[in-house]
């Protein structure tokens, strides 16, 4: 009975997501791709996974639907997390990034910041953490499609005047 009860509290000390959550990852490491992966099933988030920056940029460069969160480690090879963030920045995608890393030097989470990462995560990332993540900063990308491919351009959105009746292409409603 005992060991019932300590899984059952166990369970309850477990954070929940409050709101759908697609996140797209870039981690060089396979078994950190693996462990998110496992941990959102577990979690009902969806990850979209990447082992490189320019992959990842490719499909954000071509995607219709942008994901809630975009979760990238630091140090990779070829494209770094900070390079990554500003090829995203260039696309004029405004998703949060957020990044994880075992580097633990004040002057990463420095150039996080001021690259445009909202925060730095420790590594390993735990599901507590995960989760806090998506409920965080998902919210941030609901408010707005952050790229003109995600707007619903249908006629009605198009004719209504954003100005005259508060409608139009900036209304909820002619989003995707």
């Amino acid at each position: 009975m005992l060991q019932a009860e300590l899984t059952l509290a166990a369970r309850a000390t477990h954070a929940v997501l409050t709101q759908p959550c697609i996140v797209l990852v870039v981690d060089d490491t396979k078994m950190n791709l693996v462990l998110l992966e496992h941990m959102s099933r577990t979690v009902g988030a969806k990850v979209i996974a990447f082992d490189n920056g320019q992959a990842a940029v490719a499909y954000l460069s071509n995607s219709l639907e942008m994901p809630h969160l975009i979760l990238t480690d630091i140090w990779m090879p070829q494209m770094n997390g900070f390079e990554f963030t500003s090829a995203v920045r260039q696309l004029n995608i405004t998703t949060p990034i957020v990044a994880f890393t075992a580097d633990g030097d004040p002057e990463t989470e420095r150039k996080a910041m001021v690259t445009g990462i909202k925060k730095l995560y420790q590594k390993p990332l735990t599901r507590n953490s995960f989760v806090d993540m998506c409920n965080t900063y998902a919210e941030l990308g609901e408010d707005m499609p952050t790229d003109p491919r995600r707007l619903n351009l249908s006629p009605r959105c198009l004719i209504e005047s954003p100005v005259s009746h508060g409608r139009g292409i900036t209304s909820p409603e002619c989003w995707t």
